[in-house]
């Protein structure tokens, strides 16, 4: 009679084979040189397993793709200015390499300082307003103060021009423009430029 194969078929299908798969130790080293300033956190990563790696330092997340034994210096940008925060990097894993993480430096990021590189504004007539010029590299909320007239303003980056009504009859009066403390910026002020205003 003929000898069937379907037994032993079936006993080969059911055998499970294990593989058990070695993975090489992923190395991270991280170097922090010197304190970083607002909006940057400069970091140096080396490693051993090509791939993604996810540096977090404070609230802020960025992926970087690198390559083994090839120091890259990785940039975070946006990371909240504050002394010894935690640089963590952390590897997935591939098939040849295990999952890993360095989270052993920290890094200090000091508030950036706004640079107000010029004020000027030409001598006006009373009551025409003072128009000044205003040159800065970083936006938000200004204060301007010639004699007792104040004025609160938003600028841009760039050059600025703002409009100061009601400044009072006086020759020379300083031009104080101030730039106030927020969480990433440190407080500036340029007080450089004065104006005279006439009697009309």
């Amino acid at each position: 009679s003929m000898k069937s194969n379907v037994g032993s078929d079936l006993i080969f299908d059911n055998i499970k084979t294990a593989v058990i798969e070695y993975k090489a130790d992923t190395k991270i080293n991280v170097t922090v040189d010197g304190d970083s300033t607002y909006p940057n956190a400069t970091v140096t990563i080396t490693t051993n397993a090509d791939g993604n790696y996810t540096v977090k330092i404070g609230n802020t997340t960025k992926v970087v793709e690198l390559k083994a034994n090839t120091p890259t210096v990785v940039n975070v940008n946006g990371v909240t200015p504050g002394d010894n925060q935690v640089v963590n990097v952390t590897f997935n894993g591939t098939g040849a390499y295990s999952p890993a993480v360095n989270d052993t430096e920290t890094i200090n990021i000091k508030k950036a300082t706004p640079l107000i590189s010029d004020v000027n504004a030409t001598d006006s007539v009373y009551p025409d307003d003072v128009v000044v010029n205003i040159t800065t590299d970083t936006p938000g909320t200004y204060t301007i103060k010639i004699g007792n007239t104040t004025k609160e303003v938003n600028l841009t980056a760039g050059n600025n021009t703002v409009n100061i009504p009601g400044v009072q009859i006086g020759k020379d009066q300083v031009i104080n423009v101030t730039f106030n403390e927020t969480e990433n910026y440190n407080p500036a002020v340029n007080d450089n430029a004065k104006v005279t205003v006439d009697k009309g």
